[in-house]
């Protein structure tokens, strides 16, 4: 687990480090080539054996050199995508396995666009007496502390997209000044945390946040014009599945929550499921979603989190309405339309977590 002692803060200065990535996790490369377009270095791992050798690898001038016999290259690549996410930093993944390591007889493509077998959604009711999960009067209690918070703060809760002002949001409890209010929440999410680790336990880095509907507030489905949308760029589908970024919403008060089954159904296929005090829905990177509608004449309160494998795949802070194929009654999903700011005010604090504790704080400029 990374604390807050001894980790830089990342707030005023972008990564500026030169690394060589000609050494990395053990492996010597060779550059392939740089894309300015894609922003991203291509490395092939240096590795030759001679042909019909099953153990021998070794540099390429060494192969190549033995008896001037040709040389089999390992097929391992490295990608190394430069100022990728919210922090400036490069984001290196292996595109291809090494061979020259275990000696595997095939290699397996693990980026763009392998498909993601993972449950794009699921709705989970924890087993309260076996678990570090709230009881009916922590979340009582986490309500009573949102209120004190709010007396406190008017400025706690910032606008959300597709709300019309009836929607809102707090991005990151650990920019909050309401230290029992974050305490307690850290508390209450511990077990839902854990369940989705336990599973991916790539997903590391966690932040933390809340949402909020106010009575009678639309879907914000309809706020988006009758879209759903995606909290992740398209970019995080060149990862690994097992690597690709995990949501879960945490109910305080009951809620609505719309989505779509898969990215080829209809628009008659949205799915809208009521989601009770205690429980959490666990949805994938991939998963079409929407919050629904508040048909109450109460605030309706819950917790969010976004689990990743690296500190860069966090969302930017804009989510991605996708478009329909108009043109009959019924509607397939189609593609991604455009972007949309989560909270237009500039200069949002960051704060990137680990294991549910601070791991670094960053500033970013959404879009407006």
């Amino acid at each position: 687990m990374v604390t807050d002692e001894g980790i830089e803060d990342a707030a005023t200065t972008m990564n500026t480090n030169v690394v060589d990535y000609k050494v990395f996790e053990g492996h010597t490369y060779r550059e392939s080539s740089t894309s300015k377009k894609k922003n991203e270095t291509l490395y092939n791992c240096n590795k030759y054996r001679l042909q019909g050798e099953e153990t021998l690898w070794g540099t390429r001038r060494q192969s190549l050199n033995v008896d001037k016999k040709a040389g089999e290259k390992c097929p391992g690549t490295l990608v190394v995508k430069h100022e990728c996410g919210m922090l400036g930093d490069d984001f290196p993944y292996i595109k291809v396995e090494h061979t020259c390591m275990n000696n595997c007889k095939e290699t397996s493509a693990l980026a763009r666009g392998v498909a993601d077998s993972r449950p794009q959604l699921e709705r989970i009711s924890p087993n309260f007496e076996s678990g570090n999960f709230p009881t009916t009067n922590m979340i009582e209690e986490i309500l009573r502390e949102f209120k004190s918070a709010e007396n406190n703060d008017k400025n706690l809760w910032h606008n959300i997209t597709g709300g019309n002002n009836k929607r809102k949001w707090i991005p990151n409890f650990h920019t909050m000044k309401h230290e029992t209010l974050k305490v307690i929440i850290e508390k209450a999410l511990s077990g839902y945390i854990k369940i989705v680790q336990e599973r991916y336990p790539n997903l590391k880095y966690v932040k933390v946040g809340a949402l909020k509907s106010l009575p009678r507030a639309e879907s914000q489905y309809e706020g988006h014009g009758k879209k759903l949308h995606t909290d992740y760029p398209k970019s995080i589908e060149e990862l690994e599945p097992k690597y690709r970024p995990v949501s879960i919403i945490v109910a305080l008060n009951s809620f609505n929550f719309m989505y779509l089954n898969d990215r080829t159904s209809k628009e008659s296929e949205i799915r809208e499921i009521t989601v009770y005090p205690g429980e959490m829905v666990m949805f994938t990177n991939h998963c079409l979603h929407s919050g629904g509608k508040n048909n109450t004449d109460e605030e309706q309160i819950r917790l969010f989190a976004y689990l990743v494998s690296h500190k860069t795949h966090f969302p930017p802070g804009v989510v991605t309405t996708w478009d329909w194929q108009r043109g009959d009654d019924d509607p397939l999903i189609s593609k991604p339309s455009s972007l949309t700011s989560n909270d237009r005010r500039q200069g949002t604090n960051q704060t990137i977590t680990r294991g549910g504790r601070v791991a670094g704080t960053g500033k970013v400029h959404r879009r407006s």
